[in-house]
């Protein structure tokens, strides 16, 4: 292949290979500040209409429901909360009509509904978020799981339950995934999250790959086994020769930097006390687990 086409898959080959299993090296730490509810003033909401006017001391602010953030509001006279979009400092609209009776001077609560993951935090490469105040894991529930649990207990929750999804991601480029948490939390509140970061393509040939100097070799075989593999270039000599060596790199370096061990034996007993050896779990009753998939392409 020429260079161009060289510098192209090996490009692909380190994104690919970064993103394919969940690296101890790409493992990266950040915090969640979580924002507070809001209910200052009273709205005016219409049956059968979509705008809402708020009126007394409340402010409200538009960047509130700007993407990657969004909003949700329980409104006095019916207990699903409803989406909305804020307009104006006191102008909003929701994202369904108003089934409730029409009031001019409704109690309200409004909240964040939706954190964005950091930007260079691939799509589903969330892998944990804790509670450093219960010292616990937060629960991870796929959409549809999350979805039904929202919906049979609607309204604003006080306590928090510490369910976690992925949800759309916004236009960013590339785009950013997004997560929700159910119960709402409502109160400012930092929660500190584990996540496998998306390595950026390589600019300039001079560039070094953020990858261990002892495995740098497996991003040109996974290059030229992609390459030999197509329908133009296809090389069974080249394949039998290529895929034994980058087989021996990738288990080797799966079992010396596999990030989900990391997690499970060192982080997890960091944030939570709690350690577990082998197979032979010694968490404590009360521990928030996984549910549904675990979010890895691996």
């Amino acid at each position: 292949m020429d260079a161009g086409e060289a510098r192209r898959r090996i490009n692909v080959a380190y994104v690919n290979e970064a993103m394919g299993h969940s690296w101890s090296h790409l493992l990266k730490r950040w915090t969640l500040q979580t924002e507070a509810s809001y209910a200052t003033g009273t709205l005016s909401v219409t049956n059968g209409s979509t705008a809402v006017v708020l009126s007394g001391d409340g402010t409200w602010v538009p960047s509130w429901t700007t993407a990657p953030s969004m909003r949700r509001v329980a409104i006095q006279g019916r207990f699903e909360p409803y989406d909305i979009t804020i307009t104006g400092a006191n102008s909003g609209t929701l994202a369904d009509p108003w089934i409730g009776d029409t009031n001019t001077a409704a109690s309200y609560v409004m909240w964040r509904d939706t954190y964005p993951l950091p930007a260079d935090c691939g799509h589903a490469k969330m892998m944990a978020l804790y509670d450093p105040l219960a010292r616990d894991r937060l629960k991870l529930l796929n959409q549809a799981t999350f979805i039904r649990q929202r919906s049979s207990n609607p309204g604003l929750v006080t306590s928090y339950a510490g369910i976690l999804m992925m949800v759309n991601q916004t236009t960013e480029a590339p785009p950013r995934p997004q997560f929700q948490m159910w119960p709402n939390v409502g109160i400012v509140r930092a929660y500190h999250g584990w996540y496998f970061r998306r390595p950026d393509y390589m600019p300039t040939d001079a560039t070094y790959p953020d990858w261990p100097y002892e495995f740098q070799d497996m991003l040109p075989l996974s290059a030229a086994i992609e390459h030999y593999s197509t329908p133009r270039f296809h090389s069974p000599k080249y394949l039998a020769q290529f895929k034994p060596t980058y087989a021996d790199f990738y288990t080797k370096m799966v079992k010396e930097m596999d990030g989900n061990a990391a997690i499970d034996v060192e982080i997890e007993a960091i944030f939570t006390g709690r350690t577990r050896a082998g197979s032979n779990a010694n968490w404590s009753p009360n521990v928030l687990g996984w549910s549904g998939s675990h979010m890895t392409n691996s």
